[in-house]
């Protein structure tokens, strides 16, 4: 594993570059990371599922967004016009430094968003688009983060202001700069507010994959949706009961051995 640095000079990347192990391929993966208290929680995830697909001989990049993590930039400086530039960006870096003829991007919630709206600016495509429960609806997915961190707020301060308690008290989900403990932009905020399934189309990828709940019934619309435009895609069930927006799991680790065995064998199929 080699720490790296790449992006332009007014906005470096940090990343972990995870080189294949015993027979390597020419196959490389990218893991997108989501938005916030989500990617804090996905952390060891993704670290267990880089040393799965080493271990099968592929090559891995895991990196940060410019605003998050340990890349340059405040968190109210990133947006997902950005991220997309900040992936295809990570996309050439591990393309380059391990020679990778076919690459494949994992992405979950947001991050598998931003991977549907960047992968038809890849040249020469990619191999394989693995989304784990996209975000579809911008609006309901900030929506439900403002209700978690109102949740937060009431559960973990014994005084409330008044103006607080007023709006937990009629649903009002106000404008704020900070959701669950990360800076939110009002250019970011925009962007979440617009994103709708049927903004939303990848093209240029070989195969697609939306993994997510049984049932679900907005993810099997847009893979039926994403089929029927001439994107091949399916949908694989995966069912655990961790819920990504629970305040129960704030500050956790998620590493559900499901979740890890089914995205390695997507990534790794023939």
């Amino acid at each position: 594993m080699t720490p790296i640095q790449f992006g332009p000079a007014d906005r470096r990347l940090f990343g972990l570059l995870q080189p294949a192990q015993g027979n390597a391929t020419r196959t490389g993966v990218v893991l997108c990371n989501p938005l916030g208290q989500e990617a804090v929680r996905v952390h060891r995830m993704y670290r267990v599922l880089a040393d799965r697909l080493n271990r099968a001989g592929l090559h891995v990049l895991r990196f940060d967004w410019f605003g998050s993590g340990d890349s340059a930039g405040d968190d109210t400086a990133a947006d997902m016009e950005g991220w997309r530039a900040d992936l295809l960006a990570a996309h050439r870096e591990l393309k380059a430094r391990l020679m990778c003829e076919q690459l494949t991007w994992i992405g979950a919630r947001l991050g598998a968003t931003v991977a549907v709206q960047a992968c038809t600016a890849v040249a020469g495509g990619l191999q394989r688009l693995l989304l784990w429960e996209p975000v579809l609806d911008g609006q309901a997915y900030l929506q439900g983060l403002v209700r978690d961190h109102h949740e937060a707020l009431r559960d973990n301060y014994s005084v409330m202001p008044p103006p607080w308690r007023e709006r937990l008290r009629t649903g009002d989900m106000g404008v704020y700069g900070e959701l669950l403990g990360f800076g939110l932009s009002e250019p970011f905020r925009n962007q979440l507010i617009a994103l709708a399934a049927p903004t939303l189309t990848p093209t240029g990828c070989r195969q697609c994959v939306v993994v997510g709940r049984t049932g679900d019934a907005a993810l099997q619309a847009a893979a039926q949706r994403w089929q029927a435009g001439g994107q091949p895609c399916r949908v694989e069930s995966l069912d655990h009961a961790f819920d990504w927006t629970s305040e129960e799991a704030l500050n956790t680790a998620l590493v559900p051995a499901a979740a890890v065995q089914l995205l390695a064998d997507l990534a790794t199929a023939p």
